[in-house]
């Protein structure tokens, strides 16, 4: 019994075996038959759940190993799928076949391998080549079309230059030739810088102003005879004592002279001879006085001392600093002729061409231009800076002009005045003997003056500067006046022999008086 078990045993456990291999032999025909169903062809994962379904008994021996051969080379093909896929519905369906835990693995492997795929995958470096050849042509394209873009820009940049370079070179040469025309013409009416050199002109009778015009640009004397007839038919018919007719004869005249001193040289004045006997040349020293300047002329013949009265107190000169030269802005004694005159200070002392019987009113505004041209802007700005008018520094310059015998020592004999006149508390007094010999009737240069005299020249009695100039100063007073040394003198004495001593202290002032005695 035993053994018939035995034998029974052994041929139930073979036919159990037997139909194990039946089973593993049709599942394995099923799954090829399934791979053939899968498009592309390809293996599919071998699937645990349907082995699970036929038998839960152990695979051993030749069966375990036939399994192991069979789902290598599966295995195999699944590793390499992710790589040679190329469509994205390949990783759906190979995902749809399996179910187990080797199969996720798989899935998951075959995810992950799909996931990076952009990195690893031949197709994607196809693609992103053929993407990048297209980006380049792209590129170039672009390229191609910015480098024209850019050269048509280029070339309305270049063009756009050279309109602009033409316009400003256009604009510059209008500017230059108008600017060096207005210079010229500038130049000619003011006589800025022009040659000093005497030239004589002929007018001949009954010349117009054109004709005038046109003779003195012949002579070089100007430059422009259009503007001067515009010029001088506007500056005489401003003027009432002019004739509007010129001087018939010779005339000495010089470049330096500008517009309105060449009208006035050579128009006829009102009440005087047209025709003019000859010029005189006067030399003018620094330091006269308007009644010595008056009797100069008169001795050469250029009109007589009484005439000259109201053309020096009451004629308006149409000059800047004459401005301040009126009764509301000078004292009153200046316009009696019995102590001074409203122009004392102001005719240049210089030396002068005049006509014959020449009108005063002429001859007098030949003082005056010559003074308006020296008297610069410089000096206008300066007299702002001393905080002094143009009178009162014409007015201290004066008495420089008459105290010091050398102009070496007019810059110190300032710093004195300008000392006390800074400290008038101290030095309420100029002290100049020069002022009183003005309020003299004789005006010597004597010493030991009566210093009490009650006179408004009188600088002993009287605080400050004196009512006006006392004398016609020359141009290296006045720059003196304006620029004194620095210097802390008070006191200036000059000795008998000429030289000029100065002092800080009275007592050593009174030291040079007494030794000098």
């Amino acid at each position: 019994m035993e053994n018939n078990d035995d034998i029974k045993n052994i041929g139930g456990e073979n036919a159990q075996n037997h139909d194990d291999i039946d089973d593993v032999l049709d599942i394995l025909k099923k799954s090829r038959e399934k791979k053939k169903e899968v498009p592309g062809g390809d293996a599919v994962p071998f699937q645990p759940g349907a082995e699970k379904k036929h038998t839960s008994a152990p695979v051993t021996g030749a069966t375990a190993e036939y399994k192991a051969i069979e789902k290598k080379p599966d295995a195999t093909k699944v590793d390499l799928e992710p790589v040679k896929s190329k469509k994205p519905q390949n990783k759906a369906a190979a995902e749809s076949t399996g179910s187990s835990d080797g199969a996720k693995r798989i899935t998951t492997t075959e995810s992950a391998g799909q996931s990076s795929s952009a990195g690893i995958s031949l197709d994607d470096f196809n693609y992103r080549e053929t993407a990048s050849e297209k980006s380049g042509k792209k590129s170039k394209k672009s390229g191609k079309n910015a480098d024209e873009v850019k050269v048509t820009f280029l070339g309305s940049v270049k063009f756009g230059i050279i309109k602009i370079v033409l316009y400003v070179a256009f604009v510059a040469l209008c500017s230059y030739f108008i600017s060096k025309y207005v210079i010229s013409i500038g130049n000619d009416v003011y006589a800025f810088v022009k040659n000093d050199e005497e030239i004589t002109v002929t007018i001949p009778e009954g010349a117009s102003t054109e004709e005038v015009a046109e003779l003195l640009c012949d002579s070089g004397v100007i430059k422009h005879p259009k503007i001067f007839k515009i010029y001088a038919d506007y500056r005489i018919s401003k003027r009432s004592y002019l004739e509007g007719d010129y001087a018939v004869g010779d005339v000495k005249v010089n470049p330096m002279m500008n517009y309105d001193a060449l009208i006035k040289l050579i128009n006829a004045v009102k009440g005087y001879e047209k025709a003019k006997v000859g010029t005189v040349r006067i030399t003018i020293p620094e330091g006269l006085t308007v009644d010595e300047t008056l009797e100069l002329l008169e001795e050469n013949g250029v009109g007589k001392k009484e005439d000259y009265v109201e053309a020096l107190n009451n004629f308006e000169y149409e000059y800047r600093f004459a401005e301040g030269l009126t009764k509301d802005k000078i004292s009153p004694i200046r316009f009696d002729t019995n102590y001074s005159y409203r122009l004392e200070g102001y005719l240049f002392p210089d030396t002068y061409d005049f006509y014959l019987n020449e009108n005063p009113i002429s001859a007098i505004d030949k003082f005056l231009a010559n003074f308006e041209r020296k008297f610069e802007e410089e000096f206008y700005e300066r007299c702002d800076q001393l905080g002094m008018t143009v009178d009162e520094v014409i007015t201290l310059a004066s008495l420089i002009e008459k105290e010091g015998n050398n102009p070496s020592d007019y810059y110190e004999i300032s710093s004195v005045f300008h000392n006390r006149l800074n400290d008038s508390a101290s030095y309420p007094y100029l002290a100049s003997d020069a002022s009183i010999q003005y309020a003299l009737d004789e005006r010597t240069g004597a010493y030991d003056l009566d210093t009490t005299i009650d006179h408004p020249y009188n600088t002993y009695v009287y605080r400050g500067l004196p009512p006006g100039p006392i004398c016609n100063p020359g141009i290296e007073a006045i720059y003196a006046a304006l620029y004194p040394e620095k210097t802390s003198y008070y006191f200036f004495y000059t000795k008998k022999n000429g030289e000029t001593v100065f002092s800080r202290t009275y007592e050593e002032h009174q030291r040079y008086i007494d030794a000098d005695r």
